[in-house]
């Protein structure tokens, strides 16, 4: 839930895993927060695993605000690396990871016109 409110998103989620994942990827104004909400989606279920094994095989418990902390790292990390001219930082990612979706649509229109004047003058 923390990570609904984090990305400021309002609904009723549904209580089975297949109709969030439904709502991430397709319930979100499709293309590049499709993409995100996707990949959002993938790291919490991934983490969720991860700290289940945690605290059932070991002692570690974890807060939900850690956890969040935790998944907007990895996010942020993959978007670094995945996005290669977005410019915007780790503390912008976590205060308004809209804006910063909108950088990144952004970001790929502009590489996508690039692109096409490259072709279109060669």
């Amino acid at each position: 839930m923390k990570v609904v409110q984090w990305w400021g998103l309002q609904g009723v989620l549904s209580k089975d895993i297949f109709g969030v994942a439904e709502f991430v990827t397709h319930g979100i104004s499709g293309g590049c927060l499709a993409d995100l909400g996707a990949f959002i989606f993938l790291i919490v279920g991934w983490f969720m695993w991860f700290r289940r094994n945690r605290q059932v095989f070991g002692t570690e418990l974890m807060s939900e605000e850690l956890v969040l902390e935790y998944i907007q790292h990895k996010s942020f990390l993959w978007l670094k690396n995945k996005e290669k001219g977005c410019g915007f930082s780790y503390q912008e990612w976590v205060s308004s990871p809209m804006e910063c979706r909108a950088a990144i649509a952004q970001h790929r229109k502009n590489r996508k016109m690039y692109y096409r004047r490259q072709r279109d003058v060669g």
